[in-house]
Protein backbone atom coordinates (compact mmCIF):
# COMPACT_ATOMS: atom_id res chain seq x y z
CA UNK A 1 0.00 0.00 0.00
CA UNK A 2 2.84 2.50 0.81
CA UNK A 3 4.08 1.98 -2.74
CA UNK A 4 1.19 2.95 -4.24
CA UNK A 5 1.20 5.69 -2.57
CA UNK A 6 4.64 7.00 -3.83
CA UNK A 7 3.60 6.11 -6.97
CA UNK A 8 0.49 9.16 -6.56
CA UNK A 9 2.47 11.11 -5.02
CA UNK A 10 5.27 10.81 -7.79
CA UNK A 11 2.19 10.85 -10.65
CA UNK A 12 1.00 14.26 -9.29
CA UNK A 13 4.11 15.50 -8.78
CA UNK A 14 4.99 14.70 -12.93
CA UNK A 15 2.03 16.35 -13.61
CA UNK A 16 2.19 20.02 -11.43
CA UNK A 17 5.89 20.01 -12.65
CA UNK A 18 4.18 19.80 -16.13
CA UNK A 19 1.62 22.59 -15.65
CA UNK A 20 3.75 25.26 -13.75
CA UNK A 21 6.83 24.90 -15.87
CA UNK A 22 5.16 24.16 -19.45
CA UNK A 23 1.02 24.88 -19.48
CA UNK A 24 1.25 28.08 -17.80
CA UNK A 25 4.29 29.43 -20.36
CA UNK A 26 3.02 28.43 -23.18
CA UNK A 27 -0.61 29.98 -22.13
CA UNK A 28 0.70 33.02 -20.72
CA UNK A 29 2.90 32.66 -24.37
CA UNK A 30 0.05 32.53 -26.32
CA UNK A 31 -2.56 35.48 -25.01
CA UNK A 32 0.24 37.80 -24.37
CA UNK A 33 -1.04 39.94 -27.72
CA UNK A 34 -4.28 40.02 -26.41
CA UNK A 35 -3.76 40.68 -22.52
CA UNK A 36 -1.14 43.22 -23.67
CA UNK A 37 2.18 41.77 -22.78
CA UNK A 38 5.30 42.42 -24.46
CA UNK A 39 7.64 39.34 -24.97
CA UNK A 40 9.73 40.37 -22.40
CA UNK A 41 7.13 40.34 -19.56
CA UNK A 42 5.57 37.52 -21.05
CA UNK A 43 9.30 35.64 -20.18
CA UNK A 44 9.37 37.01 -17.13
CA UNK A 45 6.32 36.74 -15.22
CA UNK A 46 6.56 32.44 -17.02
CA UNK A 47 9.46 32.28 -15.36
CA UNK A 48 8.86 33.55 -12.12
CA UNK A 49 6.05 31.27 -11.62
CA UNK A 50 8.76 28.64 -12.17
CA UNK A 51 11.18 29.76 -9.93
CA UNK A 52 8.35 30.72 -7.36
CA UNK A 53 7.20 26.76 -7.59
CA UNK A 54 10.39 25.77 -7.25
CA UNK A 55 10.92 26.90 -4.19
CA UNK A 56 7.90 25.96 -3.22
CA UNK A 57 8.68 22.00 -3.97
CA UNK A 58 12.64 22.55 -3.00
CA UNK A 59 10.54 23.64 0.71
CA UNK A 60 8.21 20.78 0.83
CA UNK A 61 10.59 17.98 0.04
CA UNK A 62 12.96 19.55 3.03
CA UNK A 63 10.46 19.04 5.31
Amino acid sequence: MIERKGFMMKKNSTLLDLFFYVAIPLIIWHFRDKIGLSDYLAMVISAGIGIIYGLYVFKKQKN
